[in-house]
């Protein structure tokens, strides 16, 4: 078996310095590599040593106790040489809370109110179809975030088809019916740290939350600066380059809404988007099998609306897209999938295909 034996004057050193001395050192002046001192310090069994020496001692957990109404998490933790996720998780498991009026700089805790039977049963039965702003009027006593926290805790989520009204009016450009600014939809920076940070919940249970999918909490996130941590942000780095690399699932959901209607309708389209037809470089979702230079897109709008996701490409935009057909004597019909996936996204389909071109039946016509 390879390896360099510890020698007596090694395992001395290590046993002096371990709890002084950070690994890395005394690799360094062994020399050893740093998964070798850590093995041996595992073999001498001096890592709950340490552990005991850095982690949470019964003199810390009292200091905390004693200390944590009056003082912020982050004094705590510089004063115990321990971080701040590593105290308010300690607060977390032992209880502890801050007192009613307590205040911390511009943030003011005014504890948390409990909820009544009657406010509960309110909550069951509007959460679903309400937007949050009208529950707090109803509930004056509970805020936007307290009212979407104790939400997760009975498991009660806004209903799908008030996700995509509200997704609908986000998107400008796609339902020009309903004209909206966007901002006027955006919530505060401060709702959504308190969701994110303090209420520990996904992007996607955000978006439950509020009424939008996932990739637009997220455009909220890259506009107000927050940062996304851990493994969900490696999921969505990892989502959008399958979604560059053609490696997402075809058809969408979208595009499968808009095959059912061209089933339903008989219409003139035939699915392309499985990269089954190209343009140069654009690979149209439908095209015309009547022999007219007529091709469908149907746009996700985080993946091609540069107002809510500043990453998009510039080929991945409507304009692009349309330059480059053009080119070659196509008409390009672009549908908007917040506006497809809506209760009138049949309608919605039906219009913009009779005026680019394609025969079909309009609803109620």
């Amino acid at each position: 078996m390879g390896g360099k034996v510890w020698s007596t004057s090694e395992d001395k050193f290590l046993i002096e310095n371990y709890h002084k001395m950070k690994i890395r050192e005394i690799a360094t002046i062994l020399p050893r590599s740093f998964f070798s001192v850590h093995h041996r310090a595992q073999y001498l069994g001096l890592v709950g040593v340490k552990a005991q020496l850095y982690g949470w001692t019964e003199e810390k957990t009292q200091f905390l106790v004693d200390n944590y109404p009056q003082m912020s998490a982050p004094k705590i933790g510089r004063a115990l040489g321990l971080s701040y996720p590593s105290v308010s998780g300690k607060a977390h498991k032992l209880g502890l809370h801050k007192p009613k009026g307590w205040a911390r700089g511009k943030q003011i805790y005014k504890g948390r109110p409990t909820w009544t039977e009657p406010e509960i049963e309110i909550l069951r039965q509007f959460y679903s179809t309400m937007p949050n702003k009208e529950l707090a009027e109803m509930l004056p006593k509970h805020s936007e975030a307290s009212i979407i926290y104790k939400a997760t805790d009975l498991g009660i989520y806004k209903d799908e088809n008030y996700r995509r009204g509200v997704n609908a009016a986000l998107a400008q450009h796609a339902c020009k019916q309903n004209q909206i600014n966007a901002e006027e939809r955006r919530p505060s920076r401060e709702l959504l740290m308190h969701l994110y940070n303090d209420c520990k919940l996904t992007l996607r249970e955000i978006g439950k939350h509020l009424g939008v999918c996932h990739h637009t909490i997220k455009s909220w996130f890259d506009f107000y600066g927050i940062e996304i941590l851990g493994r969900e942000a490696s999921m969505i780095r990892g989502l959008e380059g399958a979604y560059r690399r053609g490696l997402v699932k075809r058809p969408t959901r979208p595009e499968q809404r808009l095959i059912d209607i061209i089933n339903k309708y008989k219409l003139p389209l035939k699915y392309t988007g499985n990269k089954s037809f190209w343009i140069e470089t654009v690979n149209p979702d439908f095209v015309d099998i009547n022999g007219n230079k007529i091709c469908i897109e149907v746009f996700g709008d985080y993946w091609h609306d540069q107002l809510l996701n500043a990453n998009v490409r510039y080929a991945d935009t409507e304009k692009a897209k349309r330059e480059t057909l053009k080119k070659y004597g196509w008409k390009c019909i672009v549908l908007w999938e917040s506006a497809l996936m809506t209760k009138n996204g049949e309608e919605y389909a039906l219009k913009l295909l009779e005026k680019g071109g394609i025969k079909c039946h309009l609803v109620g016509k």
